[in-house]
């Protein structure tokens, strides 16, 4: 985006914010590993997308762009969720 004088306006990337739906099915496949391969990942995409889309259905209104996971998004989010899990063993042991 540019300002009136010409100069770059940096734009702020909208967060993802995830449902309930979408947090059942990361932790589920965490507890199963950690480290998800690539294929596992384009599966916890469609099965989060899946699960959300079927309490959307229950409203009768579509799932928005923004309430879809994506490939980016879960991958930020496993990264996060290890660099969690690391901390907490990290507190445990002092």
């Amino acid at each position: 985006m540019v300002s009136e004088s010409g100069d770059l306006i940096p734009l702020k990337r909208e967060r993802f914010t995830f449902k309930a739906a979408h947090l059942a099915v990361l932790e589920r496949y965490y507890e199963k590993d950690p480290y998800p391969d690539s294929q596992t990942r384009e599966q916890i995409v469609d099965e989060c997308n899946k699960a959300v889309e079927r309490a959307v259905r229950v409203s009768d209104r579509p799932l928005a762009e923004r309430e879809r996971v994506t490939l980016p998004v879960v991958n930020n989010w496993f990264n996060n969720r290890r660099k969690e899990a690391k901390k907490q063993l990290r507190q445990q042991h002092g």
